[in-house]
């Protein structure tokens, strides 16, 4: 008789759980908001949104397989669901696999297109494949979804560089500082980015090499403070002048400034 009342009761009690789970989390409680989340569980093995966001958890400390496997039950039982499609790239993303990375950013935007995270992590994904041009579409549509993407804008710099078009790359580059001016990664490229792979017929080779003079003092005016300087490991990875070593310039004077700067900085 009273059966009825009782799993209504259940069920009310399972959402305080869920409520109270994902304000630890959202809250920065993991450790409370994981124990909430498995007692939603356990009382409903079928709650695709505890699945999901223990699986966000999961992601959020390093335990990116664990991860992978949660979002993936979720879906199971809640297929349409673009931001648990996001959730599942990145854990991908996160253990190297950027082809599994790039199907579910696409099944995301399928489900909801102006999605711009989803633009912009299937152009990392599409970037560890390979597929520039693929990468640099989805940069683009990223940047008209949310022009004030800085990351969107720099690594769209970095694939403009890369196939020689340096004035695009630079204004991509000079974007992304003026969106984040502490963006170290995109001050370093705005630095080396003046130099070419190839200079261009009639193209004057002392003038790139006095911008890169130029720019490379500036780096170290800028680097000099100790917070700026812990930044510098990741931005030194960004661009190298690897072209200064084949050149037909004598370029050892660069060669000596950049080396030593890089030295600092790592």
């Amino acid at each position: 008789m009273f059966a009825w009342l009782w799993r209504r009761k259940g069920a009310a009690d399972v959402e305080r759980t869920m409520q109270a789970a994902v304000a630890h989390h959202e809250a920065g409680r993991l450790a409370e908001a994981e124990a909430a989340y498995g007692e939603v569980i356990r009382a409903d093995p079928r709650h695709a949104d505890a699945l999901h966001f223990l699986g966000f958890l999961a992601f959020q400390r390093g335990e990116h397989r664990r991860a992978a496997e949660l979002i993936n039950r979720s879906l199971e039982l809640q297929a349409p669901n673009p931001r648990a499609r996001i959730n599942l790239g990145n854990a991908y993303q996160a253990l190297g696999d950027a082809s599994r990375a790039s199907e579910c950013y696409r099944a995301a935007l399928a489900l909801q297109p102006g999605l711009h995270e989803a633009h912009y992590n299937l152009g990392i994904a599409c970037l560890a494949l390979g597929r520039r041009e693929d990468a640099a579409a989805s940069f683009t549509e990223a940047i008209r979804l949310r022009p004030d993407l800085a990351e969107a804008h720099y690594f769209l710099g970095h694939l403009c560089c890369h196939e020689d078009r340096i004035e695009e790359g630079l204004a991509c580059f000079r974007q992304a500082l003026s969106l984040r001016p502490g963006y170290a990664e995109a001050r370093w490229s705005l630095a080396l980015g003046v130099l070419p792979q190839v200079y261009a017929a009639g193209e004057e080779p002392s003038r790139a090499r006095q911008q890169l003079a130029d720019s490379l003092q500036e780096l170290e005016r800028w680097f000099d403070p100790a917070a700026r300087a812990a930044a510098g490991e990741a931005a030194v990875g960004a661009m190298q002048p690897y072209s200064l070593a084949y050149q037909e310039e004598p370029n050892r004077e660069l060669l000596e400034r950049h080396g030593p700067l890089c030295v600092r900085l790592m």
